[in-house]
């Protein structure tokens, strides 16, 4: 199994996520209208009430535009990053992948703030 699906699939053991698709890629199946876009944010769940297969190199998901259901289907290659409920974020460029927590947030450096009575 390609090691993105692999990571996504188990990113969906949260109620949701959000990945992040480049529509340019070859393969990529999305309604026209969002096509056309640099990049296409789609939410992704188990739960939702339509199925969604996980393949060996691309999921399939039946998805909700504007109240109209489409048969999605999103090659490995064309998820460029994905984010938890819980903020954990992946990021791939070309076969590098980055990540990025709240713990990494914290210890990024915060503004020197003072406390004015």
């Amino acid at each position: 199994m390609d090691p993105k699906i692999k990571q996504i699939q188990t990113l969906l053991s949260f109620d949701y996520i959000y990945v992040f698709i480049d529509p340019t890629v070859e393969g990529v199946k999305l309604p026209e209208h969002v096509s056309g876009c640099p990049y296409v944010t789609l939410k992704l769940s188990r739960l939702f009430q339509s199925p969604m297969f996980i393949r060996e190199d691309h999921i399939e998901a039946i998805l909700k535009f504007n109240g109209q259901y489409f048969n999605c289907i999103l090659p490995a290659n064309s998820i460029i990053g994905a984010v938890t409920p819980a903020g954990h974020k992946i990021f791939w460029v070309g076969n590098l992948q980055q990540e990025e927590t709240h713990s990494n947030l914290d210890k990024k450096k915060k503004p020197n703030l003072k406390r004015i009575k």
